[in-house]
């Protein structure tokens, strides 16, 4: 072929880009990569521009440069091209960073990425999965991490995350518990619930079993969609399956319970908790009065404090503060009243926020006698009023 390249001129025939081009690629597939290279230098040197090598010539040379093992040859030729002015598309870039990173020159293939991304060209689902497949191959994890949060936080990257396991596998490369956990925890927080399920699925072809973690993401994401029956059947499986839940479990499962009035259920759950040695402290049980309060339920977050004494975890400040704002959310202001006098006799102090809270109950209540003794107590017990308790006596008192 590069015999008849050269007589070319001896029968009237100029050589151009094209015949250029197709020698090269011959040279490239016979593996003479020296000679490929050499008629490169030549297109690049020519003097009349007839033979000017673009992207497509320089990746074919590239790529076989990667494929001898002769990396500083394929990437001062990449560097050539950018000081040629040469315009790059994503599958040149890809090229080169798929062929750093099999040589675990994983650095300077981050450096490539970072001039794609400066002049705009967008990289996609085979520029990570390069990346990832370097980062695996240097023990990376941390890297790895980082690759995949950046997929999923991109628009529309989620739906390649799938994709991105099977082009691992097909690479050779077998995705571990640990790369599904982070597959499978982007979509879940994103209550993509149908791909999170999918991604179970693709763990168990892999022989896999869900852990704790991927369990107690799911709960918790149906939880958040409202899905409690949901949540209870993945909680009976991860059980039958022999997994242990923990505190993140119990809690999504027990938050769910309580906002769909069912605290008996709630109850034997937080039991089991202690059964299997998972104690839940003081802002796991704030936390449900503060969502029984928000619902108007009032007695039920009652029930929790008086549940709590039961089990040895001592309310706080801001378990009673809670109880009380729900007593006056409901208007049961006597009753908000009361619980000042307990956290007294249990030891506890009220604090600005816990007098605040019942102050703006009272305003809100029209007892304004009441609010401006319970305001003098506050200043003799000396609990000093900030901004925010003049504000809301202020704008409370404007409506009478």
């Amino acid at each position: 072929m590069d015999i008849l390249f050269r007589r070319m001129p001896e029968f009237g025939c100029t050589p151009d880009v094209v015949s250029c081009s197709t020698l090269l690629k011959g040279l490239c597939n016979e593996k003479r990569v020296e000679e490929a290279l050499e008629l490169l230098h030549t297109m690049a040197d020519d003097g009349d521009g007839s033979c000017t090598p673009d992207f497509v010539t320089y990746s074919t040379v590239i790529n076989s440069l990667f494929g001898e093992g002769q990396v500083e040859k394929a990437y001062n030729l990449f560097l050539k091209m950018l000081d040629g002015g040469i315009s790059l598309n994503v599958v040149t870039y890809n090229t080169i960073i798929d062929g750093l990173c099999k040589t675990q020159a994983v650095d300077r293939a981050e450096g490539v990425l970072q001039q794609m991304i400066d002049k705009g060209v967008k990289p996609n689902i085979w520029t990570y999965t390069c990346l990832i497949h370097g980062y695996l191959s240097a023990g990376q994890w941390k890297k790895v991490v980082r690759r995949l949060e950046e997929m999923y936080a991109a628009k529309g990257a989620l739906a390649d995350l799938p994709d991105l396991l099977d082009l691992m596998v097909a690479n050779g490369i077998s995705p571990d518990h640990y790369i599904f956990n982070i597959v499978f925890c982007a979509y879940a927080r994103k209550a993509m619930i149908d791909e999170a399920m999918h991604i179970f699925s693709k763990m168990r072809q892999h022989g896999l079993s869900p852990d704790v973690v991927n369990y107690g993401t799911l709960i918790d994401a149906l939880y958040k969609l409202g899905r409690v029956d949901d949540n209870v059947l993945k909680f009976n499986e991860m059980i039958n399956e022999g997994v242990t839940p923990n505190i993140v479990v119990f809690s999504s499962l027990v938050y769910g319970l309580c906002t769909v009035d069912r605290w008996e259920k709630a109850e034997e759950l937080i039991f089991e908790m202690w059964d299997q040695g998972v104690r839940p402290n003081v802002v796991f049980f704030t936390t449900i009065m503060c969502n029984l309060c928000k619902e108007g339920r009032v007695m039920e977050a009652q029930s929790v404090i008086d549940f709590m004494e039961r089990v040895g975890v001592r309310p706080d400040v801001i378990s009673y503060t809670t109880l009380i704002g729900g007593h006056c959310l409901a208007g049961r202001t006597d009753e908000a009243a009361k619980l000042l006098d307990v956290m007294l006799l249990v030891g506890l102090k009220p604090d600005i926020l816990c007098y605040g809270t019942l102050l703006h109950g009272y305003c809100k209540a029209g007892r304004i006698d009441n609010a401006y003794c319970l305001f003098r107590e506050m200043l003799r017990k000396g609990v000093k009023p900030g901004a925010v308790t003049y504000n809301t006596i202020l704008q409370d008192w404007e409506i009478f």
